[in-house]
């Protein structure tokens, strides 16, 4: 499965609900902690643009992972959960933001 797959399996459930409405970047760090333990979701961040000067909108997820050297030199498959662990924390960029 790719890294892809992994997360979406993990958020695509999140997005769907929130379509239309907000989402916070806590909801998305509590699911991802729930997924794949406690911490992983401090790896996890939103960026957000503001549209037309009046509401924000997510759009898109980012991921704290570790550098590309270290990914190239791992002989096995890692699974999202690995690679989070082994990347930084990383602070929000944005907090919330409306679900197109």
């Amino acid at each position: 499965m790719t890294l892809a797959d992994q997360l979406g399996r993990i958020l695509d459930p999140v997005f769907e609900k929130a379509q239309g409405r907000q989402l916070s970047l806590g909801t998305i760090r509590e699911r991802i902690d729930a997924e794949l333990g406690d911490g992983a979701g401090e790896r996890v961040s939103l960026t957000c643009r503001d549209v037309d000067k009046k509401e924000i909108v997510v759009y898109e997820v980012q991921l704290s992972l570790p550098p590309v050297a270290e990914l190239g030199a791992t002989q096995s498959t890692l699974s999202l959960q690995d690679l989070l662990f082994k990347g930084p924390t990383i602070s929000a960029q944005c907090l919330r933001g409306r679900v197109p």
